[in-house]
């Protein structure tokens, strides 16, 4: 690019966040910006790893070692025009063209940019609650590596105290029952993990605890499960579940009126441990951009990626809305949509930057998995329903496949090769 007085200036393309929109928007700019562009493009994000989320649930059984589910951001940037700050985005001054960050020791940077792209997701969206303790001591959410940390040692904690108490004390009974809100695939994967992990590891090292005892109920609002997958393999996974004493109730809406007490309807569950997982919002940097929204409070973006009246600024990932032509309805907050709009958002900056042709977004999933536990799943791939153990190992095949580097692959692989020989690790190790 040259400024007005003709001298040359880099192309400057600032990326806020690391998940799987704004990492992969990294790299695949590496591959398809002109190698003799000059070009400065700065990727941002408040912690300096990408997190892997499909292997949240086996981190919270102990089945994967939480540091081979993350990549350091910095390893992934071979080209030297690439930079990396890990820092937290906060503001976007549009007239300017600046955005602003903080990093953790409170340094601010003033970021210039000729293209800007918006990929930080979303946070968890938690239910309001009367706790005088705060939320944090039996509601649980599950965005970050921390919270799945926390709670891996939550469950590890409530077996340990409920050993010490008598059977019929109804505090033991509270820390046996843990409650899980949400059927999509977040909550049936946490759910099925958190089963597998009491029933194929705890119960054998907790000798006074008995199986009958402890109470796992997964709670959604919608008349099935899996809403995302064909009835026939919701149905599957139903009576999978139910089979291995996981209640499910569907058609319900969970409050919280009071501390440890989930109320649905007339029914309350007493409990130690509410795991949410029934969707996110905004993050405030999101909220406070004047662009506009969706009713979830999403950036809505044209078929290229862009945000209305801005043609150099791109939104993907949990924090955009695009809509699906065929459907009407916005693509899904998942993985494989924000690795495709990355590819478009990073075709579509080289595009601009060359004067080429914009390309638009369109999107066919690859397949669609759901680990049930016990090594059984449900799949779609390619339209081919697929249930039981083979579906169990097209998801491990197509997590191996999706992590971003060899190392994490061979890292993962070995977890789970020693799984299979070697009980879980119920090591408590604290994250506070």
């Amino acid at each position: 690019m040259a400024d007005k007085n003709g001298s040359s200036k880099p192309l400057r393309i600032v990326i806020a966040g690391a998940g799987f929109g704004g990492l992969y928007t990294a790299l695949y700019l590496q591959r398809f910006l002109p190698r003799g562009l000059s070009a400065e493009v700065t990727l941002l994000n408040e912690e300096n790893f990408f997190l892997f989320t499909p292997l949240f649930s086996e981190v919270i059984t102990g089945d994967v070692e939480p540091s081979h589910i993350l990549t350091a951001v910095r390893s992934s940037l071979a080209d030297p025009r690439f930079l990396f700050h890990q820092a937290a985005a906060t503001e976007v001054d549009l007239e300017q063209k600046i955005l602003t960050a903080f990093c953790a020791k409170g340094h601010c940077l003033k970021m210039p940019y000729d293209y800007l792209v918006i990929a930080v997701g979303g946070q968890a969206r938690l239910p309001d609650t009367q706790s005088s303790n705060g939320k944090g001591q039996w509601v649980f959410p599950l965005k970050t590596l921390t919270d799945a940390l926390l709670l891996h040692n939550q469950v590890l904690d409530m077996f340990e105290h409920a050993e010490m108490l008598s059977k019929d004390s109804p505090e033991r009974k509270q820390m046996l029952t843990f409650v899980v809100v949400g059927g999509g695939f977040a909550g049936v994967e946490t759910v099925a993990a958190l089963h597998d992990m009491i029933y194929g590891t705890l119960l054998r090292q907790y000798p006074h605890i008995n199986g009958e005892e402890v109470k796992i109920f997964l709670l959604h609002g919608g008349d099935r499960i899996l809403p995302e997958l064909t009835e026939e393999l919701a149905s599957y996974a139903d009576r999978f579940m139910n089979r291995w004493r996981i209640e499910i109730k569907l058609g319900v809406h969970a409050s919280l009126p009071s501390d440890g007490v989930v109320s649905i309807g007339e029914t309350k569950i007493e409990t130690k441990t509410l795991i949410w997982t029934a969707g996110s919002t905004p993050m405030k940097f999101v909220e406070e951009l004047p662009f506009g929204k969706d009713k979830g409070g999403r950036i809505v973006v044209d078929c290229c990626g862009r945000v209305a009246g801005h043609s150099n600024i791109f939104c993907l990932g949990d924090c955009a809305h695009q809509e699906n032509p065929r459907t009407g309805q916005s693509y899904p907050p998942t993985a494989q949509v924000a690795i495709k709009q990355a590819k478009m958002a990073a075709r579509n900056i080289a595009a601009l930057a060359g004067e080429k042709e914009l390309m638009t977004f369109s999107f066919s999933p690859a397949g669609m998995v759901v680990p049930l536990g016990r090594r059984k799943a449900v799949a779609i791939v390619k339209g081919v329903r697929l249930r039981g153990l083979p579906a169990w190992w097209f998801s491990r095949t197509l997590y191996l496949l999706r992590l971003p580097t060899w190392s994490n692959r061979l890292r993962v692989v070995v977890d789970w090769t020693l799984d299979i020989f070697f009980p879980r690790d119920t090591t408590r190790i604290s994250v506070r």
